[in-house]
């Protein structure tokens, strides 16, 4: 008989490992069936030895030792793999089992001949020993990025080597396939978005009888068909926050890509048009090396001007002009040209912030604390309501204030309707698109709208962040109508995060690009302005280090979430645990509802040690309820 140990692959589950038996040895690395808690799951075998070895440890188990269900197949991922979800567990204080579940699609998982199709070449693999690879970066723009791409497939074609890169979303996925394909369509495979079983087994078939090299681009949930025939990974947008997972297991999966490379051999290539703070840090280090010279400037950028909105407050002093009179010049001279303009505006609904003129009360989430949007009807244009963003509750705008029952509650700032409505009113006769999650809640209806738009004369496009996902097509003309309301973010990512933004819209930009602010002062804003971006970078890096940020420090966030009875009965404990690694505690300042809140501790540690043994196995034996995040995206 063998005693076998075995990742469970399922969320939820606290043990790294659980021990079965089993009257045949298993191969490492073998997929198999296992029952745990009444109900079958996947396991991933990690362990095998004869159980006479172990009758200590089986007698002293607490537990009766159940028998391997069935072995589903060998060798189903390679050790490479393995090792490395490994490691990204014990870096984001995860289980083994929860990294491997978000990174291996579902229909693979539950379907036994796709799972034999999977990774051929590892059949009667051995676990290597670790190999190094050397890191390289580029930071260019789009255009000469992708001619790098192009150029780099086809010396690895050469040496018969493949090429997998790695994308943030879906959408990426398909703008970076349109790019490269050319002349190679046969062997370029997208890996990204739901992939049928019907698709999957296509492409899978594809990979076992063509041996010519190929071209992968993919997201995360597709590294795992990393074979030895390939030669380089290359993770594109290397900044972009989609990378990290918004459930648990909350992990990073650049981290996991880079480790996959150096454990496998591959070459590891981080890109994009501006590289994090933290990796271009690990280049004055000397950690990584330039592929291609950096660049630092914007070459043959369209002409960019700031315009300082503080000029065109109204006599009231209440409210805002939403449209300046340059951004108002420059649309009329859109329209006579009969051409096209995009806006961006930070914020959805008509006002991010509505507030009591009488006391200054701000108006509030009844379910949840947090602050309120006003949004128009689409209904009853007369009549508006408030949505909370954060919970989802909505009420009408006919209202007093809560606190001293005055009706002169006052919206402040500019959402994306409120553009709209003061389009329409400057431009009655203009062609208006807009694409937020309320107009465009699905990929295939923000791609509806963006190709009338594209399809269109004298038009303008408005759009939230979310439009960054589908477009990539130039536009003569582009603007900022707001984005002040980003400045105020807790996230020590945010100069970084509005750089980027920044840079996307230049990216789209043929002729002109206007920017409204009320903040022209901000240091993000003069350094793009000024075409300083190695000073924006060096400024970044001095200020993360002096409030002991990334990557000087790393950051550990953990949140309990119940009533408040709940929290004072398990904060002390877990209090007295981390006392030594002096936490910073507060509170969620956005309720739960239904009469809980929320408990926050920050701890930082010297990025140098970090896992920390200790540390570390305190957080493992934290219970379900505490939300743990390593370098969270927002502090509070």
């Amino acid at each position: 008989m063998r005693l076998i140990e075995v990742i469970p692959i399922s969320k939820g589950i606290s043990y790294e490992v659980l021990s079965y038996f089993s009257a045949e040895d298993i191969p490492l690395g073998s997929m198999v069936e296992v029952e745990l808690r009444k109900r079958k799951i996947k396991g991933l075998v990690v362990s095998s030895r004869d159980a006479t070895e172990a009758k200590g440890e089986i007698r002293a188990a607490d537990f009766t030792l159940k028998k391997i269900e069935k072995v589903e197949f060998n060798f189903f991922l390679s050790p490479a793999f393995i090792r490395t979800a490994q490691k990204t567990a014990n870096y984001f204080a995860g289980t083994t089992g929860a990294v491997l579940n978000s990174l291996i699609p579902k229909t693979i998982l539950n379907d036994e001949e796709l799972m034999k199709r999977a990774a051929p070449e590892t059949k009667g693999a051995t676990i290597p020993s670790s190999t190094k690879s050397e890191t390289h970066i580029i930071q260019d723009s789009d255009p000469d990025r992708f001619a790098s791409y192009r150029k780099l497939v086809r010396e690895a074609f050469a040496r018969g080597k493949s090429i997998f890169i790695l994308v943030p979303t879906h959408q990426s996925a398909l703008n970076l396939k349109s790019q490269l394909e050319k002349g190679i369509e046969n062997h370029t495979f997208l890996l990204s978005g739901s992939l049928s079983k019907k698709k999957l087994g296509e492409f899978l078939q594809k990979i076992e009888t063509d041996n010519h090299s190929k071209l992968l681009i993919g997201t995360a949930q597709y590294l795992f068909l990393t074979t030895p025939k390939i030669g380089t990974l290359i993770v594109e947008e290397e900044s972009s926050g989609a990378y990290r997972s918004l459930s648990r297991p909350f992990i990073d999966f650049r981290y996991f890509a880079e480790n996959l490379a150096h454990e496998s051999g591959f070459e590891l290539i981080l890109a994009d048009q501006f590289l994090r703070i933290e990796t271009l840090n690990r280049y004055d280090e000397k950690e990584v090396v330039e592929k291609s010279p950096l660049r630092f400037r914007i070459e043959d950028a369209a002409p960019l001007e700031i315009i300082d909105m503080r000029k065109y407050r109204k006599s009231s002093g209440a409210s805002f002009q939403v449209l300046s009179e340059e951004l108002i010049s420059q649309i009329k001279e859109m329209i006579k040209r009969e051409e096209r303009m995009f806006i961006f505006t930070a914020r959805r609904g008509l006002s991010p912030t509505t507030v009591c003129s009488d006391c200054g009360t701000i108006v509030t989430c009844h379910t949840c604390g947090a602050p309120v949007v006003l949004h128009k009807s689409k209904k009853d244009e007369k009549e508006n309501f408030f949505l909370c963003h954060h919970c989802g509750e909505k009420r009408s705008a006919l209202e007093r204030c809560a606190n001293c029952g005055g009706w002169r509650l006052t919206s402040l700032g500019i959402g994306i309707e409120k553009v709209e409505e003061a389009l329409k009113e400057e431009f009655s006769n203009l062609s208006i698109f807009r694409i937020d999650k309320e107009s465009a809640p699905t990929d295939k209806k923000a791609l509806d709208l963006l190709k009338k738009f594209h399809n269109s004369q004298k038009s303008i496009l408005l759009g939230t962040e979310m439009i960054f996902n589908y477009m990539h097509q130039p536009i003569p003309y582009t603007a900022i109508a707001s984005m002040d309301s980003l400045f105020s973010l807790p996230d020590f990512h945010i100069n970084e995060r509005i750089l980027h933004l920044l840079l996307s819209i230049q990216n789209l930009t043929e002729k002109n690009m206007l920017i409204q602010t009320r903040e022209p002062d901000q240091k993000v804003l003069q350094k793009f302005l000024e075409n300083h971006l190695t000073e924006f970078y060096r400024d970044e890096l001095k200020e993360r280090k002096a409030l002991g940020y990334p990557p000087y420090k790393t950051i550990i966030k953990l949140t309990l979430e119940g009533t408040r009875v709940v929290i004072d009965k398990e904060w002390p404990r877990v209090e007295k645990d981390i006392k030594e690694y002096q936490p910073i505690v507060f509170p969620t300042l956005v309720g739960l509802g239904k009469g809980k809140v929320a408990l926050n501790a920050l701890l930082k540690i010297d990025s140098r040690n970090w896992p920390n043994e200790n540390l570390l196995e305190k957080l493992l034996a934290l219970p379900p309820n505490w939300t743990l995040k390593i370098n969270p995206e927002s502090l509070i």
